[in-house]
């Protein structure tokens, strides 16, 4: 019963959006037919997720009744989740790049294809090989942030943190609601070792930390790095708080109490970040 309501809520959403649930269908009796294969061979989402023909039929019979059935996306909808896709394939193969190459080889030249070539062949080969990609895809879809934010991450997780700067800044300039954006170039700038970025990161990590949605960035993360740029300002009470609220997000509650005791000291009694340092205080763990 569970999922039969929630295959007619995807319907429901699908038509909603007025999109089609062809997709959804032949996704559901693909994962059907393999209910003759052994657990060995079947997709994991099977073994978990039965697909009865009866609850087949009942899914083919309301998408069919859809008046969006026969609808296409629209192609700039399409090319999104593509990119999605060829981005997901890239990483998830990071360890076998030949498995990207062979799925999309160097005959398509769609701008997935291109994307996905370009994360494996830094895997495969290094930032070197991989950098005249991504320019050639930043060229080819200029106002695509997401181009110069995995151009950047690139450089910065090849120790080029000064040169993974201008990218992650464009990315931030054509995606300004991103946190993971803002948190990224903030590690770019601290790892830079120059003292005059050290500013900018301070006001990008505040952002972040300030606007953190979960699931979005790691907020321990960010907190850790807030300290570490109001350690380098001098900014010792600071970073002590911003350490304790990062084992805060952690769980380590010990370690969270003792970093804000020794902020706590360090402010007015009764200010906002004293106020903050006692909430970690005398935060008590809900008992199930």
């Amino acid at each position: 019963q569970q999922e039969s309501a929630a295959d007619q809520a995807a319907i429901a959403y699908l038509n909603a959006t007025h999109q089609s649930g062809r997709g959804m269908l032949e996704t559901f009796e693909l994962f059907a037919s393999q209910e003759l294969f052994s657990d060995r061979y079947k997709d994991p989402y099977v073994r978990s997720h039965p697909m009865p023909q009866n609850r087949i039929a009942q899914l083919r019979e309301i998408a069919r009744a859809s008046p969006y059935f026969g609808r296409r996306d629209p192609l700039d909808l399409q090319l999104r989740h593509d990119l999605m896709r060829a981005k997901l394939t890239g990483f998830l193969n990071q360890g076998n790049p030949r498995t990207v190459f062979n799925r999309y080889p160097s005959s398509d030249n769609s701008l997935p294809a291109r994307y996905a070539r370009a994360i494996a062949t830094y895997y495969a080969k290094g930032i070197d090989a991989a950098l005249p990609k991504m320019n050639a895809l930043i060229r080819a879809r200029p106002r695509y942030p997401y181009f110069y934010e995995m151009k950047g991450e690139l450089l910065l997780w090849s120790g080029r943190a000064k040169a993974a700067i201008a990218p992650l800044r464009k990315a931030l300039k054509l995606a300004p609601g991103s946190n993971l954006m803002r948190l990224t170039l903030a590690q770019a700038l601290l790892g830079a070792e120059n003292p005059r970025y050290v500013k900018e990161a301070i006001a990008l990590l505040e952002k972040v930390v300030d606007k953190y949605r979960s699931g979005e960035v790691s907020n321990s993360a960010a907190y850790r790095h807030l300290a570490r740029a109001y350690a380098r300002s001098g900014m010792k009470p600071k970073a002590d708080l911003a350490i304790a609220h990062a084992y805060f997000y952690e769980g380590k509650l010990g370690d969270a109490k003792a970093f804000a005791r020794r902020a706590q000291k360090q402010f007015p009694r009764g200010s906002a970040p004293w106020i903050k340092a006692f909430d970690i205080i005398n935060f008590k763990p809900r008992k199930h």
